[in-house]
């Protein structure tokens, strides 16, 4: 319960993302994280806002760059079609990543790559941020021909004890993404 109590911190209606960047520095200096290439991910890159999460990061060793950003609709310092794939948990909440992120997570992955989010299934409905509107850019971005929806699923017991959703896109754009392929500069 104590856990959970932690985190309800991070997603207090009305916080700005600068709060939500100052929360987690201090939450990551008490967490463990998975070794991703344990999965066989042997470049992985990672962006967070929050200073104290990117020194969790460096702890683990398995990150090539680092970027402490927003993800929203300010460009990040990342060329278009970098990575074969884009993944997040918990980065979707209240002052978290906005509905216009997506767009930026879209279009640092490749073509023919994938965008993975997953959060908890009450945000949906109860951030505004998201409430009605989220679903909606998905399926916006789809009829542009940005990205397909693979997947929407709904996990139970995502996070403690709240079911979650996740979303899985395969990026559909060509062009510039496609000669990244070509010259090796693949990334997770």
């Amino acid at each position: 319960m104590e856990k959970y109590t932690a985190n309800c911190k991070a997603h207090r209606k009305g916080m700005a993302p600068e709060e939500v960047a100052e929360y987690y520095t201090t939450w990551a200096e008490n967490q463990q994280y998975d070794l991703l290439s344990k999965y066989g991910f042997i470049s992985i890159d990672g962006v967070d806002p929050a200073e104290g999460m990117l020194k969790q990061c460096q702890t683990s060793q398995i990150y090539t760059n680092l970027y402490k950003e927003f993800v929203c609709d300010k460009p990040l310092p990342i060329a278009e079609g970098t990575y074969d794939c884009a993944v997040c948990s918990g980065g979707f909440g209240e002052g978290h990543i906005p509905c216009s992120g997506l767009q930026e997570m879209a279009r640092i992955v490749k073509s023919g790559g994938l965008v993975i989010f997953v959060m908890r299934k009450e945000y949906m409905k109860d951030v505004e941020e998201y409430a009605n509107k989220l679903e909606p850019m998905i399926s916006r971005l789809e009829h542009e021909h940005t990205w397909e929806l693979l997947e929407r699923r709904e996990v139970s017991n995502y996070s403690f004890n709240k079911d979650g959703v996740i979303f899985k896109l395969r990026i559909k754009r060509g062009g510039h993404a496609m000669n990244n392929a070509a010259n090796g500069t693949e990334r997770a």
